[in-house]
């Protein structure tokens, strides 16, 4: 919905959340240029300093992208 937003954080930071390709699909994700394939972001990875989250998206999806186990949300009892 959006291509870029910018958040102040706490301190003096700033994160950056930006979208580049068209569609609904997310392709891949990284953080400060490295990707990251993992399909949730616990909030440790900001507050370790992540200063850029780039989505890159398409019109059809990548099936491949956070299928492996170790990339799935952990589940909450």
């Amino acid at each position: 919905m959006f291509e870029k937003a910018t958040l102040r954080l706490a301190g003096g930071r700033t994160l950056v959340i930006s979208r580049k390709g068209e569609g609904i699909y997310v392709q891949k994700v990284a953080l400060d240029d490295k990707p990251y394939t993992s399909t949730w972001l616990p909030i440790e990875k900001v507050h370790a300093g992540t200063t850029e989250i780039q989505f890159t998206n398409a019109g059809e999806p990548n099936k491949q992208y956070g299928s492996a186990p170790a990339d799935r949300p952990p589940s909450f009892r």
